[in-house]
């Protein structure tokens, strides 16, 4: 049906009606809720995304078609519709989403008010030494020893890797499942701190290892940030 115009023919129309009919979900707006195919349709549960931004007759439209159960997304925060001046006098710029946030408790009607946390951030390193420098330099910091606790989960993760030499020495950090921990506690992102050629490097005429070649990936994925450092 994709890019047909149904009206062209009595039998498009009555297949475009028969889908219509069949499915379980349909998007529309709220105005198109009562329009064409759907004029006639009943909706069971109407659940209406940026409902501070519907007007109060918008969002009647489909409440009034059958409906057993209402869900309204949005911010009652958000800035009113935008209407004419004299609907403006009439309180027409003002939802019904916000008309029923803001009225008292009633039985059947819940309403959820999420608010957004402060964005947790874990410093978590390899070393136990490198793990107390950090905590006296950084006091109001949580700072970890990576395998030192299991059970925990940041938004963010700050890797400090510590291993920087010539040699292409990672030491501890060839342990598979040391990274696999970092990369699987951060919820929203990772930051790693720490020298890319030591990292994925190799010594001249040494084949690369797996734990390398996956160093090399995982930092060839990440968005690099070369810091100045005071070397005074």
């Amino acid at each position: 049906m994709f890019g047909r115009n149904i009206t062209e023919s009595a039998h498009g129309h009555q297949e475009a009606r028969a889908r219509v009919r069949e499915a379980q979900l349909i998007f529309t707006t709220c105005t198109g809720s009562g329009l064409g195919l759907l004029r006639s349709e009943k909706f069971d549960i109407v659940l209406i995304d940026k409902a501070s931004q519907q007007t109060q007759p918008e969002s009647l439209i489909p409440l009034t078609k059958g409906c057993q159960r209402a869900v309204f997304v949005g911010d009652h925060a958000q800035f009113h519709a935008t209407v004419q001046k004299h609907a403006v006098v009439a309180d027409f710029d003002t939802s019904l989403f916000e008309k029923h946030y803001n009225m008292p408790d009633i039985p059947g009607v819940a309403k959820s008010n999420p608010t957004r946390k402060p964005m947790e951030i874990v410093i978590v390193t390899p070393y136990t030494r490198q793990m107390q420098i950090l905590k006296r330099t950084l006091p109001s910091s949580k700072v970890l020893c990576i395998d030192g606790y299991q059970d925990w989960m940041a938004d963010i993760v700050v890797f400090v890797s510590v291993r920087c030499n010539v040699h292409f020495d990672i030491g501890y950090l060839q342990d598979k499942k040391l990274l696999n921990m970092a990369l699987t506690r951060a919820k929203s992102g990772i930051i790693f701190i720490g020298d890319r050629l030591t990292l994925t490097g190799m010594s001249e005429g040494t084949p690369e290892t797996e734990i390398k070649a996956i160093w090399a990936r995982l930092l060839k994925s990440c968005a690099q940030l070369q810091l100045q450092t005071d070397t005074s």
